[in-house]
């Protein structure tokens, strides 16, 4: 990612933090129309999830300037979801629905460019949560 892409990030994210909640709870619903099957993975209360979820794109967003310091974090959440079921088909639809909940909340301005930028930077969460993985499955 170069500057530009971290600074639409981070403007970007600062219209989510305001309405949180709501975000959070629109990126549960898209998931879910999107695989309903994913439902069951999530045990906990939902408003709880969705806070959860902001919270996450809050540290990493925070740190994108240095992304490398979470790797360790990163690890133990690919740990985490790799105990719970998750596959690698299912960070993609994950993916979709961040896609799809930025792109609703997002003005037209940029909303291209900005969803790029999303897209960049959870690859290469994804990325390094898949590496962890494959790295536990051996």
């Amino acid at each position: 990612m170069d500057a530009k892409q971290r600074t639409l990030i981070k403007r970007s994210f600062a219209t989510v933090v305001p309405v949180a909640a709501k975000f959070g709870s629109a990126f549960y619903v898209r998931l879910f129309q999107l695989d309903p099957e994913l439902r069951p993975l999530f045990r906990t209360n939902m408003t709880e999830q969705a806070q959860k979820l902001v919270a996450l794109l809050g540290v990493v967003v925070t740190s994108i300037d240095m992304l490398q310091t979470l790797t360790p974090a990163i690890h133990k959440l690919a740990h985490r979801h790799t105990g719970y079921g998750v596959t690698p088909t299912m960070y993609e639809t994950v993916g979709s629905a961040l896609l799809d909940t930025l792109g609703a909340h997002l003005s037209a301005e940029d909303r291209a460019e900005t969803l790029a930028a999303w897209a960049a930077l959870y690859g290469e969460v994804v990325h390094v949560m898949l590496e962890a993985s494959v790295a536990a499955a051996v």
